[in-house]
């Protein structure tokens, strides 16, 4: 855990297949929160790995995904943020767990589905995203 975060900071990874909606759905969490004024970050967890080339046997660039975030997270945090908002891939639990201890404070998995038809043309909007499973593992 992040030993210089507040006690009550929290993280919400929104993970799914790709096109499932997961940015979408993490900007309308993004502002749900803003409204309900609880500081916050969103992070689309694709841009902390884009980098080339890769390096060998990290295809996906998942090690430098984590650098980036301890960082990135870190400075949210001193800077007051209390809810993180995540999207991205992860693939297992093992990955799973180097992100949670990259972010530093508890994190709760939402797995955004949806039928590969809707996936191919694309949301409609943000409100029709509608999680099947979320829990904290």
């Amino acid at each position: 855990m992040h030993a210089d975060s507040p006690w009550d900071a929290h993280a919400l990874l929104l993970n799914g297949t790709v096109g499932v909606g997961k940015t979408t759905v993490a900007e309308a969490v993004g502002d749900l929160l803003a409204d309900a004024g609880v500081p916050h970050a969103v992070v689309d967890l694709d841009w902390l790995r884009k980098s080339w080339p890769a390096l060998p046997g990290d295809r996906f660039n998942f090690g430098m995904l984590l650098r980036n975030l301890q960082s990135v997270t870190g400075h949210y945090l001193d800077a007051g943020a209390k809810r993180l908002v995540l999207a991205g891939v992860v693939e297992d639990q093992d990955q799973r767990k180097l992100l949670a201890d990259a972010v530093g404070v508890e994190l709760a998995v939402c797995r955004l589905q949806a039928e590969l038809l809707i996936i191919h043309s694309g949301w409609p909007s943000a409100t029709t995203a509608s999680p099947r499973h979320c829990n904290g593992t």
